[in-house]
């Protein structure tokens, strides 16, 4: 990474900061920890996302880059996405089980994708990439009926498949298990929800939208 200390508008201390590929960025700590940032100082901070470059999530549960604790009205902060800031893909569903037990055939449903970007302080951004929240996982399969009327049971059905980093939509919703002699098919998981793209979209300025995919907030 790139850092530059210099002027900013008005007299104004400026950071300047090319980030590499990372997950779960607190932007507020990372500049405390690695580029002298202080509160305190009027500073006007430029973060660049490189092309080909991922600002992501290793949980649906973290967003893949926050933006807070910054002083209102103290600060300018611009961000220059030309990469991708990516929330994580929910995880597949399991698929019904090899079972004797009706309950236990039906799928699982698919978990939901994670946030992309979260912010609560007034920030510009000029979004040439995408913003994308993460994709729903896909529900896994329902067991399929096997055997006879009195010696069967279901064979276990397939896990969904799990949703993809920054797609912005639900999961699918798996399939129905076939039915056999005297044993139905186990049901299909519902697909999961879709992770959103920006919560504190009050927060932003846009210079450029670029492409979001996913809810806004």
């Amino acid at each position: 990474m790139y850092m530059n200390l210099a002027l900013g508008l008005g007299g104004k201390r400026r950071i300047s900061v090319t980030l590499a590929a990372q997950n779960s960025l607190d932007l507020f700590a990372f500049l405390v920890a690695n580029h002298d940032f202080n509160d305190n100082i009027p500073t006007d901070v430029y973060i660049l996302i490189p092309a080909g470059v991922t600002i992501g999530s290793s949980s649906t549960g973290t967003a893949a880059l926050t933006v807070d604790t910054f002083t209102a009205n103290r600060h300018n902060v611009r961000i220059v996405n030309l990469g991708n800031i990516y929330g994580k893909g929910g995880a597949g569903g399991a698929g019904g089980a090899t079972t004797h037990l009706p309950a236990l055939a039906n799928g699982s449903g698919g978990g939901a994708g994670g946030l992309a970007l979260s912010t609560s302080t007034a920030i510009f951004i000029d979004n040439i990439g995408i913003i994308g929240g993460g994709e729903g996982g896909d529900g896994g399969n329902g067991s399929a009926g096997s055997g006879g009327d009195k010696d069967g049971g279901w064979d276990a059905g397939n896990a969904g498949a799990a949703g993809a980093d920054g797609l912005g939509i639900s999961g699918g919703a798996g399939g129905a298990g076939s039915a056999s002699v005297g044993w139905f098919g186990g049901t299909g998981g519902s697909g999961g929800s879709a992770g959103a793209a920006i919560t504190g979209v009050s927060n932003i300025e846009f210079i450029t939208a670029g492409t979001v995919n996913g809810a806004t907030s």
